[in-house]
């Protein structure tokens, strides 16, 4: 349902994350979250998972994108485009929160 990430920038044990999916407008969406400060792609991930698509991603909460170019920050109703046969990292400037996207 959603792909190959690596939480970074918490213990293995203090992880908490979910992926429930939901309906909007007829599409099969993911509701995505969890406590890591920073999810990470790799080119090693997206190569093992030998995908070709794209998916959009949006935020409830202030959320950066750094596709190794450039960086996005994103706030509510933002919405990206996301390669998901490129690397990508995530990161929330909200402390030890839990965020979701």
């Amino acid at each position: 349902m959603c792909g190959r990430y690596n939480p970074e920038g918490i213990d293995a044990k203090a992880f908490a994350g979910w992926v429930r999916p939901v309906s909007v407008c007829g599409f099969t969406a993911l509701d995505i979250g969890c406590n890591a400060h920073r999810i990470e792609r790799t080119y090693r991930d997206a190569r093992l998972e030998g995908v070709d698509h794209y998916f959009a991603s949006s935020s409830r909460g202030p959320v950066g994108d750094d596709p190794q170019r450039s960086r996005v920050q994103l706030v509510s109703a933002d919405v990206a485009l996301v390669d998901a046969a490129r690397p990508v990292t995530y990161f929330a400037n909200n402390g030890s929160e839990p965020w979701n996207t």
